[in-house]
């Protein structure tokens, strides 16, 4: 169950860093390839700390700040990948999660009127 969880993860953070590169200009192979630094970080950083835990001795201090700085990288490009798309409301009907979108003046409600206009003041 760990392994399946881990791919859909990996899965996961490889497709948000994929969509955050091209945003900021990259293209083609770079943009391809540079979530894989990130995750590529994590995952030779855990290998080089399983070696010396095997052993019962200490991991060595840059293996810890390589996964430790792999990590907030990561978390990063996931928030900043969220912040890119914007907030999420539930999708009527669907059950699941979508972006918001702006509400049309059709579909807002006297309520919601009434508090813009106060907020706005």
């Amino acid at each position: 169950m760990a392994p399946a969880a881990a791919a859909v993860a990996a899965v996961i953070s490889y497709r948000h860093a994929y969509e955050l590169v091209p945003a900021h200009g990259e293209t083609g192979s770079t943009a391809r390839l540079v979530p894989f630094t990130v995750d590529g970080l994590i995952w030779a950083a855990s290998m080089v700390m399983l070696d010396p835990s095997r052993r019962r001795q200490p991991a060595p201090p840059l293996a810890k700040w390589s996964l430790a700085n792999g990590i907030v990288a990561t978390m990063d490009a996931n928030v900043a990948h969220r912040a890119f798309h914007g907030p999420l409301r539930p999708h009527p009907g669907r059950g699941c999660a979508e972006p918001a979108q702006p509400r049309t003046e059709v579909e807002r409600t006297p309520e919601q009127t009434v508090l813009d206009e106060y907020t706005a003041s």
